[in-house]
């Protein structure tokens, strides 16, 4: 069948949803907490991600530690990298949109590979994004060599030293 002459094809495109000004529309955030000995990360998306985390930061443990920011052209296309990093992880998950393993090293080498997915599809059509990492207030883990949590550390105890 002549692709052009599928109709599912064409109704599937909305033309306001085109973005010609390669222009981020929406973000895939990864979140990262510290709380006793673990790391988990939380993998979503959203059009607003300030906003967004500040809806997420009432419900949490501990305050986060860090979060990187994917921009994605559409929505869409947010909720389908979500999606398939989602299904990728699925070995990691907790609960909901939360991944963790005892190994942080060895669940960060992995979300990177992953997420080399989704910069690899992005680089087939030459759209190079600016990934963002935003470092927060939270507790950060110290790693012991073998990528275990040794401990947590509070940043703002280190302020001023040296001073």
């Amino acid at each position: 069948m002549n692709p052009s002459l599928n109709s599912t094809n064409t109704s599937e495109s909305d033309p306001s949803e085109i973005n010609v000004d390669w222009e981020p529309q929406a973000w895939v955030y990864f979140l990262w907490v510290a709380v006793g000995h673990h790391v988990y990360c939380k993998i979503g998306y959203s059009k607003s991600p300030g906003s967004r985390y500040r809806q997420i930061l009432g419900g949490l443990p501990e305050q986060p530690f860090k979060m990187h920011l994917l921009p994605c052209l559409s929505v869409r296309q947010a909720q389908l990298f979500e999606a398939l990093l989602h299904d990728l992880l699925k070995n990691y998950k907790t609960r909901g949109e939360w991944f963790t393993h005892p190994n942080v090293k060895h669940f960060s080498d992995v979300l990177q590979s992953k997420v080399q997915v989704i910069f690899d599809l992005f680089d087939s059509f030459g759209y190079e994004p600016d990934s963002e990492t935003i470092d927060l207030d939270g507790l950060r883990p110290v790693l012991y060599e073998n990528g275990f949590v040794s401990h947590l550390y509070d940043p703002s105890e280190s302020e001023g030293v040296g001073e």
